[in-house]
């Protein structure tokens, strides 16, 4: 399983509008369709905005699952959120070390 933060590691705003990363959907390419690896997003924002930005990009269709601030985030207090990053390890029924998160 490859995890990618959504925001700034697989897409960035360009004006109002959000882009693929430099090389994202090459390296989504390779690893995903060709090689048949599983990628999954994750973020400590909300569903809708992780889809909108993925639409944008046209990135979605590379995506096996979304977690989210409502499925895989928990709030740390002063303002801090941490993504749960155990949330999708247990899912995929992996172990940690079959998993590579880029964020």
């Amino acid at each position: 399983l490859i995890l990618l933060d959504c925001f700034e590691t697989m897409v960035e705003l360009d004006g109002q509008i959000y882009r693929p990363r430099l090389g994202m959907t090459e390296f989504l390419t390779h690893f995903g369709a060709r090689m048949g690896i599983p990628i999954a997003v994750i973020s400590d924002a909300k569903k809708h905005e992780v889809d909108s930005a993925l639409a944008q990009a046209r990135l979605s269709t590379f995506v096996v699952r979304i977690y989210h601030a409502d499925n895989a985030a928990e709030a740390l207090g002063s303002g801090r959120i941490r993504k749960r990053l155990d949330v999708p390890v247990t899912d995929f029924h992996l172990k940690p070390d079959q998993v590579v998160f880029i964020g």
